[in-house]
């Protein structure tokens, strides 16, 4: 039943859609918190701590909470996010490209793979691409295209050599 628990809440945070809200998902934020603050700060024994505590059992609280040792992680994230927030959207660069809208920004670290395009897409909506590039040690690139342009991200990002 606990694995199960574990796979509910990567299945919801994997395919979140925009307002969704649900104890899987809410679980799986707290849980991105601590992992992209463990990527950013290149910090591989917190990551492999986090997987063993999950594995046994001791991480995830009542009340859709964690246990005071890693919700102090998710602290110090949401202490360090409203900075990252700011550092990104003074990076923002609009360029028109064939004809689309194209948003350019930097995102910091510790805004991992998540937060950076979901931010990026609901504030910057009216735009037909958001290409958001990952400062170190990520160093990729998500390109996010709206759902109702005519340009095909996929063959696109496939001619530059992306998948």
């Amino acid at each position: 039943l606990y694995f199960h628990q574990l796979a509910s809440i990567a299945q919801a945070h994997d395919y979140a859609q925009p307002g969704q809200i649900n104890e899987p998902l809410q679980y799986g934020n707290l849980l991105e918190k601590i992992i992209a603050l463990a990527n950013a700060e290149s910090n591989g024994d917190l990551l492999r701590q986090l997987s063993r505590d999950l594995r046994e059992g001791h991480c995830l609280a009542d009340g859709l909470s964690l246990v005071p040792f890693w919700n102090e992680y998710v602290e110090r994230y949401d202490q360090l996010k409203p900075e990252s927030i700011q550092q990104m959207e003074e990076s923002v660069v609009f360029e028109s490209v064939g004809g689309y809208q194209v948003a350019f920004a930097l995102a910091p670290p510790i805004l991992s793979q998540k937060p950076a395009p979901r931010h990026l897409r609901e504030k910057y909506s009216d735009v037909d691409v958001i290409v958001c590039l990952f400062a170190a040690p990520y160093k990729n690139h998500l390109f996010l295209g709206r759902k109702d342009s005519p340009l095909d991200l996929v063959s696109f990002c496939r001619s530059r050599g992306g998948w």
